[in-house]
């Protein structure tokens, strides 16, 4: 097992913190940076939502990761157990800006990620938002 599916039975078993991902406010910046940062982020999107549902598998419901067609928007979700969090770029006007949807999301203003190395927090806080005790 690898140290994140270790994280992800420790947050299903109730001994583990699911945590709350770094996330910033979302601003506009350069096309190359919002594109490249959200090609990053999804593609270790897909082996972390791997990893979380080979633990997961055993137990019911797994995560499900789709991508979202939207036009001048990159954008993909992650579901479980009826909470999502959305992960998106939106480009327009020369410039991007990143979102964040749902699970991890603050309340107040818009906020992206702070980088696709926050997604295994992102990840946990979905699961142990969704999960049950003593599931």
């Amino acid at each position: 097992m690898t140290p994140f599916m270790v994280r992800v039975a420790d947050v299903v078993e109730g001994s583990g913190d699911g945590g709350r991902p770094q996330v910033r406010e979302s601003r506009p910046r350069s096309i190359v940076d919002g594109a490249d940062e959200q090609v990053m982020t999804r593609s270790l999107a897909e082996q972390l939502v791997s990893e979380a549902n080979a633990v997961l598998t055993d137990l019911g419901p797994v995560i499900e990761l789709r991508d979202e067609l939207v036009e001048g928007q990159l954008s993909f979700v992650m579901r479980y157990r009826g909470l999502l969090a959305r992960v998106s770029t939106s480009f327009a006007d020369g410039c991007s800006v990143g979102h964040l949807q749902g699970v991890g999301a603050r309340c107040h203003g818009e906020v992206a990620l702070d980088g696709p190395d926050q997604l295994e927090d992102l990840i946990l806080l979905l699961i142990s938002s969704a999960t049950p005790v003593n599931a």
